[in-house]
């Protein structure tokens, strides 16, 4: 073999080592379901403030006002942001975030970004920011999964409004001991007693991709009018004893007053929480109502508006 082609044959092992060890994690959460993409551009309203950091990278951290989200269609979907950058970190951080250390100065640049959603951080809280595929209930390595800005920083922004769309599920407080040992007693010892609902709301799209952290949760709720021949599904969750079954359920969609569609309702307590979901189009303009029974009892009901 020639020195020359030994040479060669080094380049090329050189670089397609190079790409091989590429870091696993980059762009982890950049290309996602359309269901997943629609789902982060509602929590990133205009006006609600981000921030621009990955974590697991060597960078400085980017305060952003969002002026418009999007999902746009290339790899799966992303979600394409623009706004303004109000503040950017001094100095830069390598993967992590010296919370005590930050310095933040004033910017004018303006934003243009298809972000990568386990790299954006949304404001759960005031001053809290939290990484957005977490929020969405995602996996991902990140090394940091919540900020604080500088007080000084913080009070910088001005007034801002806070998404209406950020779930607050862990705003809840912890339950006492006495909760506990029902809920233990319930699902262990309470077979035969009746069902209970927990949860129920009108849902455009249920996430059913096998191995998805978010599958059977409802990922798209109705909380505007729907066009017209919409499939739109009751989904529901229930607390059940363990091996109970329960076939005395259906929900009902009616237009006006008329009951159009009825569909069966079969519950079986084998997890600690049972989900259901179950569908029908909306074939008519005007005002639908979706009911939820167990015989002659009505659990739940949802008011859906379809447009003509």
């Amino acid at each position: 073999m020639s020195s020359l082609t030994r040479v060669c044959l080094s380049l090329v092992l050189s670089v397609w080592l190079g790409l091989a060890v590429r870091p696993v994690w980059a762009d982890q959460l950049q290309c996602n379901s359309k269901a997943i993409a629609e789902r982060a551009v509602s929590i990133l309203e205009p006006g609600t403030i981000i921030l621009d950091f990955c974590s697991l990278c060597e960078g400085k951290a980017q305060v952003v006002r969002v002026a418009s989200a999007r999902a746009v269609e290339d790899c799966q979907f992303e979600v394409e942001l623009s706004g303004s950058v109000l503040f950017e970190s001094e100095q830069t951080f390598k993967e992590n975030y010296d919370a005590a250390g930050a310095r933040y100065k004033a910017s004018q640049k303006t934003y243009q970004n298809r972000v990568d959603l386990a790299y954006v951080y949304v404001e759960a809280a005031p001053n809290e920011f939290r990484w957005l595929g977490g929020e969405l209930g995602l996996q991902a390595s990140v090394n940091v999964r919540t900020i604080r800005l500088p007080d000084a920083t913080y009070e910088g922004i001005g007034a801002h409004t806070h998404s209406s769309k950020l779930e607050k599920r862990d705003r809840l407080p912890a339950p006492d001991a006495e909760q506990v040992r029902r809920a233990w007693y319930h699902h262990y010892q309470g077979q035969g007693r009746p069902p209970l609902l927990v949860e129920a709301k009108p849902c455009l799209e249920v996430d059913t991709k096998k191995g998805s952290e978010s599958r059977f949760e409802c990922t798209r709720i109705v909380d505007a009018p729907v066009p017209n021949k919409t499939t739109v599904h009751l989904w529901t969750a229930w607390f059940l004893a363990q091996g109970d079954k329960h076939e005395d359920l259906m929900v009902q969609f009616l237009h006006g007053t008329t009951v159009r569609t009825t569909r069966d309702v079969k519950l079986e307590g084998q997890s600690f929480r049972t989900r259901h979901y179950t569908g029908a189009t909306l074939n008519k303009p005007g005002d639908w109502t979706i009911i939820l029974r167990r015989g002659d009892q009505e659990l739940h009901r949802e008011t859906v508006k379809v447009l003509e």
